[in-house]
């Protein structure tokens, strides 16, 4: 049902690909099922395969690589280069729901190296799973294969499979719409500008503050992916960035800093980088969103809910109208 639904889009990304990179439109590999069985995996080709498989050999694709095609870098930003797997799923190599399958390589390397790492086998591999749904391609394998092993000993619930599917189908095509349009919007006002460039805080919805080794927090006034901003100098080459969201809980992340040459006229500039692979999680989770599905907060029902309680306790907080004879005289009155 759900490879009929889809066959409209499937043919206008197969469209768009062969326009833009030609053929061959799918990308088939190996990767291990079930009890350490192999199988092929089809998805759209995004990448330029004979340098990726050489740069990938046991390892995930770095970022900022540069090997997507034209549009491998939306496909693959928003899951929908994943649409082919249906037929896997069909096939009997895959289910809806399970964890993501892996090539033999990183199979192999993380194995030895990542504590219930083979857990995963147990079970057929998914389309959908809560790892690749909750974290990015570059979350480090060793904290999804955490999550996978949480999940695959759990009993299955055909409930909150079919929630899940709603839920990722929904968030995926509202981020291919958000996407889509801030990439137009991008090319028409900064025309060849780094992508990354301005406040992801504000753009994600979030408040950042950074808290030095010395224990003092800082307010930052604008972040990117690498680099952040604060009023005053700041010593010492590390320390947290706290992470509030909008129902006012906070995520924690350790980074290491750096001073940099920039001069910006209202403060300080400061490059950072993840001190651990937790910290690059919860950074790339809650603060870049390079997820499927977001934290709650940042669903549209609940940015829309919280929209309507601070107009409600606008109106509330508003001061009553003053006597005529106030106005009259000129005074103001300022609300607390």
């Amino acid at each position: 049902m759900l490879l009929f639904m889809v066959l409209p889009l499937v043919g206008i990304i197969s469209l768009g690909l062969y326009i833009t990179q030609s053929r061959p439109i799918f990308y088939r590999g190996k990767r291990v099922g079930r009890g350490g069985t192999l199988f092929d995996i089809y998805k759209f080709r995004t990448l330029d395969t004979e340098k990726a498989a050489a740069l990938t050999k046991d390892q995930v694709l770095p970022d900022g690589s540069g090997l997507e095609t034209p549009l491998g870098s939306f496909l693959r930003e928003t899951r929908l280069d994943e649409i082919p797997q249906l037929w896997n799923v069909i096939k009997g190599d895959m289910n809806i729901c399970g964890p993501r399958p892996v090539r033999p390589e990183i199979a192999a390397k993380m194995s030895s190296g990542v504590r219930s790492f083979q857990v995963r086998f147990d079970v057929k591999p998914g389309l959908l799973g809560p790892s690749q749904a909750l974290m990015s391609h570059g979350t480090p394998k060793a904290v999804r294969a955490r999550l996978n092993a949480a999940m695959c000993t759990k009993p299955v619930s055909y409930l909150r499979e079919a929630q899940m599917i709603v839920l990722v189908a929904s968030c995926v095509l509202a981020r291919s719409f958000t996407s889509l349009t801030s990439k137009v919007v991008s090319k028409v006002r900064k025309p060849g500008g780094r992508q990354d460039a301005g406040d992801r805080a504000s753009r994600s919805g979030v408040e950042v503050a950074y808290r030095c080794a010395g224990g003092k927090v800082h307010p930052v006034l604008r972040i990117d992916a690498d680099r952040f901003v604060l009023r005053e100098p700041v010593s010492g080459n590390g320390g947290e960035l706290i992470i509030t969201l909008p129902d006012g809980s906070r995520r924690t992340a350790g980074i290491t800093t750096e001073p940099t040459s920039e001069t910006p006229a209202e403060g300080t500039v400061l490059k950072y980088a993840p001190r651990s692979e937790f910290s690059h999680y919860i950074l790339e989770r809650y603060l870049l969103q390079r997820v499927v599905v977001p934290h709650p907060s940042h669903f549209l029902f609940n940015g829309a809910a919280r929209a309507v309680r601070r107009s409600f306790a606008s109106l509330e907080d508003t001061p009553a109208p003053q006597a005529s004879t106030t106005i009259a005289s000129g005074e103001k009155t300022v609300p607390q």
